[in-house]
């Protein structure tokens, strides 16, 4: 037998339910694009860097090249709602070595950690340059 209170407790659960788990997108992290130029600072044991990497964003790709003490390197990367990873190939005492930087942006300002291969890590912020 049909009780329409039933279905009307039924249908206001499901929707709590279904609406739940849908959140509505921040509308901030939509505008985020990475593309002009940014200088670094790398925090390592050995002391602080300062390279600049100059980015180009295309949806969720990111490309460019980076430029540092180690010498220069095309890179690679994507950006995901405010989370950023690229990589740059760079020969460090005639050895290969991939640093792979990943962290979040916010605005013109972007932090996180950058992984050397095997030999270990460190923190890392940036600052979009004004053009």
């Amino acid at each position: 037998m049909f009780c329409p209170m039933k279905a009307v407790l039924v249908w206001a659960l499901a929707t709590q339910i279904f609406a739940s788990g849908l959140t509505a997108p921040d509308a901030s992290l939509a505008e985020i694009d990475v593309t002009g130029t940014w200088d670094l600072r790398v925090e390592t044991s050995g002391g602080v860097a300062a390279p600049s990497v100059t980015l180009k964003q295309e949806s969720d790709k990111i490309t460019g090249i980076y430029r540092g003490r180690m010498g220069e390197s095309k890179l690679e990367g994507t950006i995901r709602a405010d989370k950023i990873t690229f990589s740059v190939h760079l020969q460090f005492r005639d050895q290969p070595m991939t640093i792979t930087y990943s962290g979040t942006v916010e605005k013109d300002v972007m932090k996180g950690t950058a992984r050397f291969d095997n030999r270990g890590s460190a923190s890392w912020t940036g600052r979009r340059r004004r053009e």
